[in-house]
């Protein structure tokens, strides 16, 4: 005997038999609900929880092929398992009723013993049938869930509104479940030089969303540490080999554009071949792969060149994941590489946004809204306006010259950023740029520097620093560049460099009052990105701009 609290609803418009089939399944633990016709029925299902029905067919009013009907139109209404109980037994009936969902049908006529016997058997099935969809349906809904958290978390990776020194970016991004395996992003590197990367893990679903997910901190720290396509494919390769299972790998573009020399450069692991179109003769060339896969390979049989394109104005570069060049229609044509490239000539006509907006609605349309892989398509206009000469000043290692340096630079912001913005700012190139002559150029230790304070001989230290070579000769470059949105500043000595991942961290309570680390907190709590280079002898500041208005408010009260 099994106990499972389920609430079953006869519906019958006759009592006596509705009392039949209760005292057939009394002792079971079913609680019951009553219904004389469908309607009253359907009265029932929207006031309690109902796990089966056993119904009668022919009943006034609503009868019981109209409420099988009516439990269909409503999807929580659907799942419940209904039981057939009729005295109609022509082929026919069964038929329409089976065809309507009903989960089994049992005829009244059957003789007594056997009705006592069947009866609850088949009500057992149906209930513990239900028990399980519900399960199921909770489980699924919860899927369901996670899986439209981890889209927006992965939505939230991607770069959205870009900023990008010498390029006007249009991108989509149509995963073919809620979440994808394609993955892409632009990392300046320099106040000039841009870094980006389009990428495609095998398969679908949640691992290869996750691999996806796994290249951005991976390839931000690579490619700002080599500032090499090559180089940074190769140790994306070793990450992979060792990550990823059997049968998984990633295909990836990864190139470096630099506005100043008017040159992309480029390696491609693999990755269905970008689209160059110059910008005169709408001419094309193909972009082809100069390596293989990512995560296939050992890093010693890994192979990988990196190549040079000349970029002139206006020239546009078109890039996709291979969900666009497979994309089918219903009559079973391939998009491919022929359609891409006849569809982007044809697209140099039209400005970017409208460009990529085209595209969205020529492969909607080409496959008639079905897609069987995740869909990736960025454009890349290269502008002339935004290809700007950064400016430079060298400083000796005389702190002196480090408040005048400063100033001069933000005479320049006076115009673009607010007075909080550039009070930050200050704050971090005085910081950063006498790290670089104490610590860069003339190579005082942290441990050194409290020693030399604590003792109050610290200026005559750094005086005979400055005197002596090899360190007098050294300058520390500063290199900034400001546009509408944001200031960039590279800062470089030197010196031999240093791990700063190592550096401790002035934050906590026990480096309290030593001398280290404070200038990087300084920095990081005031600019938005401060990043080094391998060798630790260049730090790169950036400082996007807020709305002036509020910002300036925010000032004059006073607040932070």
């Amino acid at each position: 005997m099994v106990d499972t609290k389920a609430t079953i609803l006869i519906v019958d418009d006759s009592k006596l038999n509705r009392k039949t089939i209760k005292a057939r399944l009394q002792g079971y633990g079913y609680h019951f609900l009553e219904a004389e016709d469908g309607q009253k029925a359907l009265e029932q299902l929207q006031t309690h929880r109902v796990d089966l029905v056993i119904l009668d067919l022919v009943m006034p009013r609503l009868d019981g092929f109209g409420l099988l009907a009516k439990l269909h139109e409503h999807p929580l209404q659907a799942n419940i398992p209904v039981i057939v109980y009729s005295c109609l037994e022509d082929l026919d009936s069964i038929q329409k009723a089976l065809a309507l969902g009903s989960y089994d049908y049992f005829s009244k006529s059957l003789p007594e013993k056997e009705a006592k016997i069947l009866l609850p058997l088949k009500v057992k099935n149906a209930v513990h049938t239900k028990l399980l969809l519900d399960e199921v349906s909770e489980k699924k809904a919860i899927l369901e869930q996670e899986l439209e958290a981890a889209s927006r978390y992965q939505r939230f990776l991607l770069p959205k509104n870009f900023i990008v020194t010498g390029m006007e970016v249009e991108s989509f991004f149509h995963p073919y479940i809620n979440i994808g395996g394609d993955f892409f992003d632009f990392v300046p590197l320099t106040a000039e030089k841009t870094a980006f990367i389009l990428a495609d893990v095998s398969g679908h679903g949640v691992l290869s969303a996750m691999v996806a997910t796994i290249l951005k901190p991976l390839f931000g720290q690579y490619i700002r540490e080599t500032e090499s396509p090559r180089f940074t494919l190769q140790r994306l390769n070793r990450d992979f080999f060792h990550l990823t299972t059997d049968g998984y790998y990633v295909t990836a573009f990864v190139a470096v554009y630099d506005p100043l020399q008017h040159t992309l450069c480029y390696a491609n692991a693999g990755h269905p071949p970008p689209l160059y179109i110059t910008a005169g003769t709408h001419s094309s060339a193909i972009l082809p792969a100069t390596g293989t896969i990512l995560g296939m390979f050992a890093p010693e049989e890994f192979e990988i060149t990196e190549q040079s394109l000349p970029i002139a104005p206006h020239d546009r570069l078109f890039l996709v994941t291979d969900g666009i060049l497979e994309a089918t229609s219903p009559q079973r044509r391939f998009f491919g590489i022929d359609g891409f490239q006849e569809l982007c000539r044809h697209m140099m006509t039209l400005d970017l946004k409208s460009a990529k907006d085209y595209l969205w609605w020529y492969i909607q349309d080409f496959t008639g809204g079905h897609f069987t892989d995740d869909v990736t398509f960025i454009a890349i206009d290269f502008q002339e306006d935004q290809m700007v000469s950064p400016k430079t000043i060298q400083l000796s290692n005389d702190p002196s010259a480090v408040f005048p340096a400063v100033e001069q630079i933000l005479h320049t912001l006076e115009t673009t950023c607010t007075p909080l913005e550039q009070k930050a700012i200050q704050m971090s190139l005085v910081e950063t740029i006498m790290n670089a002559i104490e610590h860069g150029n003339l190579v005082i230790g942290y441990e050194q520097k409290g020693e030399a304070l604590a003792a109050g001989t610290f200026d005559r230290l750094l005086e005979e620093r400055r005197r002596s070579e090899p360190y007098a000769s050294r300058r520390v470059t500063v290199t900034y560049s400001i546009d509408a949105t944001k200031a960039t500043f590279t800062i470089r000595d030197e010196g031999k460099g240093f791990d700063w991942r190592t550096l401790p961290d002035a934050r906590n309570s026990e480096n309290a009052g030593k001398a280290y680390g404070r200038g990087l907190l300084i920095a990081r709590a005031n600019m938005d990105e401060v990043t080094f280079n391998q060798q630790g002898n260049e730090v790169r500041l950036v400082k996007y701009f807020a709305e002036k208005e509020k910002d300036h408010e925010r000032f004059e009260q006073g607040i932070p």
